[in-house]
């Protein structure tokens, strides 16, 4: 009896220390579980952090080239309006006298016409055998033609 007490003795302390043993593996199992939890947390916040710090530079980045990208354009439409007004100008000079020219042009080319148009008027006149000239109306056609119409009537 004694040898069975001592042998349930040593039974009871061998499950005690594998309860033992389990609870503290339990409870390191545990610790290990949080800890790599949290590291594994903190990995996260810490990348999304990064992440968002990331996305702040491009964002800025963007913003300064579109900012640089505006201002060179406007600089350049700038630049190149200030080349081209001295030649804008010099075609609106050019134009201008143009159009004078054609004017005189045209004033000369009616003139002729109009010449023609009394010679021809003249000429259908000298062609009419009824038609008589005379008076002293000095070159004026009409007043001569006129002045026929009254005297026949």
């Amino acid at each position: 009896m004694k040898k069975e007490k001592l042998i349930e003795g040593i039974k009871a302390k061998t499950r005690r220390t594998i309860a033992e043993f389990r609870a503290k593996k339990e409870a390191m199992v545990n610790s290990i579980d949080a800890d790599t939890d949290l590291k594994y947390n903190e990995m996260i916040a810490e990348a999304k952090l990064v992440e968002n710090q990331i996305r702040e530079e491009a964002t800025a980045e963007a913003a300064k080239i579109i900012a640089e990208a505006d201002a060179f354009r406007t600089t350049t439409i700038a630049q190149v309006e200030k080349e081209v007004a001295p030649l804008i100008a010099e075609a609106v000079k050019l134009e201008g006298q143009a159009e004078a020219k054609l004017q005189k042009g045209f004033a000369a080319k009616r003139q002729h016409e109009e010449i023609l148009m009394k010679i021809e008027a003249v000429n259908s006149f000298a062609k009419n055998e009824k038609s008589v000239i005379f008076g002293d109306q000095g070159n004026n056609l009409m007043a001569q033609v006129a002045s026929y119409k009254a005297v026949s009537k």
